[in-house]
């Protein structure tokens, strides 16, 4: 399974929420214990000193400055915890992925999966860089305006509140260093974990086109048999197995994807709520900025991120509703002639069950689809006129 997530699996790793199941010595698993605790302890420290921020705020302008960015690690720790608490789940996804009715059996097929793996790939690369220009731009603002403006300011990627004060250059370092590294922390732990939910669904996507073509091909190999006048028993009952396999192939798939919606729903919708609130903040951030400095492509770049990440999610989910549907249509498709009646009858029943998409779900009541990546926007643009009204 780690072939067609493998990158998302090993920034997961990276950041300490996933050990490797390589891991399998006590040192092993306790120096793994140890550094999933800095980490995670790391990250929870950053979103709790915004939040405190937040709530500490003294006008509107210091709130909205603060508000864009909260939300976000707040759904990273929430993140963290469905990956660690349903560590066992997501092995039981990896199994279901690997047995005997998903794994290739010919080069068709295997080039199939191969196509799938590197687009995943891709994406992950080209996620990564756009993390790696916010992240540089969070972290370089407060450098370019200290050493290169007129202002001789020393500020700290992100405006936070602190127990002590920074008065000495050690300190202010420290505290720098340790506000980047988390922020660079909870970069690759959004990415890693929103491809690791949207690999899963492109998997079953995958699944489909794997499935399609065995359906394709069985037709194929009954004429193959029939050429080389092998017994009507034999061609019968290679049928009635290679249906009988499809079939339980077809029911595996959508316990995947019944799985899927059962363990990450609710990250998806906290995904569908927040990233309302971070689009309205930030535009709003954009819209009341006197000047174009780093600041403000620093709020752009986290925009752009926000607006890809849900937009990964409501691509994935609607890329699953049309695969599901598709087959349908590619059972139809296929030479039923060559077949038997009773095969003809079970590709009958088999439409029947195809008929109904898979759906991915937003909680238990929003679809995960271009339309909901449609209407984040429309409820974002609610909260920015209520933002704009309570200014």
């Amino acid at each position: 399974m780690h072939t067609i997530l493998q990158l998302p699996f090993k920034l997961m790793t990276l950041t300490g929420i996933w050990m490797p199941k390589e891991f399998t010595s006590q040192y092993e698993k306790q120096g793994w214990t140890l550094y999933s605790i800095a980490s995670i302890t790391l990250m929870a420290i950053q979103s709790l000193t915004l939040s405190i921020t937040l709530i500490l705020s003294e006008n509107s302008e210091q709130f909205f400055e603060t508000l864009f960015i909260v939300p976000t690690g707040l759904q990273n720790l929430q993140k963290i915890y469905v990956v660690v608490a349903h560590r066992k789940k997501l092995m039981d996804l990896e199994k279901m992925f690997s047995n005997d009715y998903c794994i290739p059996r010919n080069v068709e097929e295997l080039l199939i999966q191969r196509k799938y793996d590197e687009n995943i790939r891709i994406l992950t690369l080209s996620c990564i860089i756009l993390m790696n220009l916010t992240v540089a731009n969070l972290i370089a603002s407060p450098l370019f305006d200290a050493y290169f403006t007129t202002m001789n300011t020393r500020t700290l990627p992100m405006r936070i509140w602190l127990p002590y004060k920074m008065d000495l250059n050690i300190i202010f370092w420290l505290t720098f260093i340790q506000q980047s590294v988390g922020v660079i922390f909870v970069g690759y732990c959004i990415i890693s974990t929103t491809l690791m939910i949207n690999g899963f669904m492109y998997h079953v996507c995958c699944q489909f086109r794997i499935l399609s073509c065995r359906f394709k091909k069985l037709p194929q190999v009954i004429d193959y048999f029939r050429s080389l006048k092998k017994p009507y028993n034999v061609i019968y009952q290679y049928e009635r197995r290679a249906i009988k396999q499809n079939v339980q192939h077809h029911l595996c798939i959508f316990r995947i994807a019944e799985n899927i919606n059962d363990t990450f729903k609710s990250v998806i919708f906290q995904q569908f709520c927040i990233s309302s609130i971070v689009v309205s903040a930030s535009i709003f951030q954009l819209s009341t900025r006197q000047e174009i400095d780093m600041e403000f492509f620093m709020v752009l770049f986290y925009l752009i991120c926000v607006l890809v990440d849900f937009y990964i999610y409501s691509w994935f989910g609607n890329q699953l509703m049309l695969e599901s549907l598709n087959f349908q249509r590619s059972i139809y498709e296929i030479d039923w002639t060559t077949l038997s009646t009773n095969a003809g009858k079970d590709l009958v029943f088999i439409m029947m069950r195809a008929s109904k998409p898979i759906l991915m779900y937003c909680g238990h009541f929003v679809v995960l689809s271009l339309e909901s990546y449609v209407g984040i926007l429309k409820v974002s643009y609610s909260v920015l006129n209520l933002f704009r009204r309570s200014k």
